[in-house]
């Protein structure tokens, strides 16, 4: 599986298809209607970085993850281009696991993770992952996110066992109806 992950989300077509993405209204809406108590973020899969980029420009402390190196690239190019300086880019816009985040307890006053913790193999590996997260926003920090759960099941994937299925280019996929999602969020003290 891992090599079917790495080759999509490595591809120079699905990175392109994501950096010609725009920030979704919504996000832009939540951000700026909550610039008081949001300072330091955390775009988690931040993928191309259409989502870092607008909160760079709104003048958030940012930081982004993303666990393969193209869309890492993509991400770090985006925000050269649009004038940012490259030691801050490179600093801030890194490799990293959504299981074991590099980054201090209690940093984040939010994460906005967009479409990217229905990206887990397993029922464990997201109940890391949000432990993880959980770890590292401060106490009454926001988990922002968007995923795909199991409301709605293409009928092109494949179940593989409980709640995990594999799309046709072989990625596999957690899908959780919202409520267990909740109830996760819930159980790590997550305030979404």
């Amino acid at each position: 599986i891992m090599k079917n992950e790495e080759k999509f989300w490595n591809n120079p077509e699905n990175i392109r298809w994501f950096n010609d993405q725009p920030a979704s209204n919504y996000w832009v809406q939540f951000f700026q209607n909550n610039r008081l108590e949001i300072k330091r973020v955390l775009d988690l899969g931040c993928g191309a970085g259409r989502n870092t980029q607008f909160l760079f420009e709104y003048g958030f402390d940012v930081f982004a993850c993303d666990y393969y190196d193209g869309m890492v690239e993509a991400a770090r190019k985006r925000l050269l281009k649009q004038g940012f300086k490259k030691q801050v880019v490179i600093k801030r816009v890194i490799k990293s696991s959504m299981l074991d985040l590099p980054y201090e307890d209690n940093f984040f006053d939010a994460i906005l993770s967009n479409g990217v913790f229905h990206n887990v193999s397993n029922l464990k590996e997201m109940q890391r992952t949000l432990s993880e997260s959980s770890r590292v926003i401060r106490k009454g920090g926001f988990l922002c996110f968007n995923l795909f759960s199991s409301l709605y099941i293409d009928p092109s994937l494949i179940k593989i066992k409980n709640n995990v299925y594999l799309t046709k280019e072989g990625l596999p996929m957690t899908l959780l109806s919202k409520q267990e999602f909740l109830n996760l969020c819930q159980k790590f003290a997550l305030i979404i």
